[in-house]
């Protein structure tokens, strides 16, 4: 009986000991999650890997997977005068494409093959000269490396800039206004200019004079002697003799003078009715039409895309009253809606006024146009695709590739042109001329 008292007695002992760790004071160690749960959860209660993405980041930095690729970029190449006579010209050519850049950039730029780019525009000082133009052509090419050209004004530019573009392929928008041989063999030039004698405007400016002066009978004029006057004073004159008026003679100045009268005193001694400036830059311009009035020319001055602004500065008011040119104006019946908007856009953004906006607002969208027709930056599918336009919009109004039996490809963009003559001080259109491919008769002139 001792023994079982004494069993008893422990197995009480020990349920009481029991109880009272049970019921007792807790420990910290004994609130903490048992060992198990601190296991990762099973693979089958993972998310899925679609449903990743709505995890939390473990940074700030999106996934690869999502982020948008940066857009490439286009680098267009703009070789014109930004210094001399032609600068005014220049300095509105470069600005233009700037500000028509950032408003196709702003727009989604240009897509290739699903791949954004975006405009870059780089300019090259030419000083009007063949020999600059070629070295800044090379600079654009090799150092710059400019993808396309745009906007080149001057001809003799344009002539010396063409091997050198078509050998690097590299597609070139130009506004000059060089004969056949600037174009005539190139494979990636274009021109948008219209005054070469081919495709005039059967001759409508020299027509629109003729009516409007009917009293009117001789052409005399001066230009630069180089590729750029000559092309444009062969223009002038063929279109001129096609209208019925008579070539009352002709002198070429080097570029540089400053002293015009040794040249226009020959030329004035018998008062031509109309003394065409050919493609003189405006800055010559300005000071040719002073001299001319001091030597008493009482005619009529016609000159290429002149703005009354910037003539009026050295020319005054009074002395370039009634000239007529094919510089777009804001003002007059048969200004396209077109030509004033691109105009008071560019107002609003540099404070001023020129006629270049209008001419030149298009360049960028043709080449934007191009690319995306052709899906590709290879120079031979966007010449492809060049040639299958057919027809397209411009600030000037509808427009079609022509100049194949000239040039022997579709190099010539067909715009209607403005012509517009100074009256009290500003430039005001009088025609809006719709261009049609008539083969003129070339003389020689000089």
């Amino acid at each position: 009986m001792r023994k079982l008292s004494l069993v008893m007695a422990c197995v009480l002992t020990l349920v009481l000991i029991v109880t009272a760790v049970a019921c007792g004071g807790a420990s910290p160690t004994a609130t903490k999650a048992p060992a198990a749960t601190n296991t990762p959860a099973p693979a089958a209660t993972s998310a899925p890997a679609s449903a990743t993405p709505t995890r939390a980041p473990t940074s700030t930095t999106a996934p690869t997977a999502t982020t948008a690729a940066p857009p490439g970029v286009l680098k267009v190449g703009i070789v014109a005068a930004m210094t001399g006579a032609g600068a005014s010209w220049g300095t509105a050519i470069f600005n233009t494409h700037k500000l028509v850049a950032e408003r196709i950039n702003a727009a989604g730029g240009v897509t290739v093959q699903g791949k954004k780019y975006m405009f870059e525009i780089v300019a090259g000082d030419d000083k009007y000269t063949a020999a600059e133009a070629v070295t800044v052509t090379r600079k654009l090419i090799f150092e710059d490396k400019v993808n396309f050209f745009s906007g080149t004004l001057a001809s003799a530019s344009l002539v010396a800039m063409g091997p050198i573009t078509d050998e690097n392929k590299i597609i070139h928008f130009s506004n000059s206004w060089a004969d056949k041989n600037a174009l005539e063999g190139r494979k990636y030039v274009y021109r948008m200019a219209l005054t070469i004698p081919s495709l005039h405007r059967d001759p409508g400016n020299w027509k629109v004079y003729k009516d409007k002066y009917p009293t009117f009978k001789t052409v005399a004029g001066i230009t630069t002697n180089d590729q750029s006057g000559w092309a444009g004073l062969q223009s002038v004159f063929d279109s001129a003799d096609a209208a019925g008026f008579t070539i009352a003679g002709a002198k070429l100045y080097e570029r540089g003078t400053t002293d015009f009268k040794p040249l226009l005193t020959p030329l004035l001694v018998n008062n031509p009715d109309f003394l065409s400036l050919g493609s003189s830059p405006e800055g010559d311009i300005a000071v040719m039409i002073k001299q001319a009035r001091e030597l008493g020319y009482k005619g009529k001055f016609v000159g290429p895309n002149v703005d009354a602004s910037t003539l009026g500065k050295v020319a005054s008011k009074e002395n370039m009253e009634g000239m007529l040119s094919y510089a777009p104006a804001l003002k007059g019946a048969a200004t396209p809606p077109g030509v004033i908007q691109a105009m008071e856009a560019y107002n609003q953004k540099y404070g001023t006024t020129t006629s270049v906006a209008a001419i030149m607002w298009d360049s960028l969208y043709f080449l934007k146009k191009a690319v995306e027709d052709a899906n590709s930056l290879d120079a031979d599918k966007i010449a492809a695709a060049i040639d299958s336009w057919g027809e397209f919009d411009t600030v000037f109004g509808k427009a079609r590739m022509g100049g194949k039996d000239y040039y022997g490809r579709k190099a010539q963009i067909l715009a209607p042109q403005l012509i517009s003559e100074i009256q009290n001080g500003e430039n005001v259109n009088i025609m809006l001329a719709n261009p049609v491919e008539v083969p003129l008769p070339a003389k020689k002139w000089w």
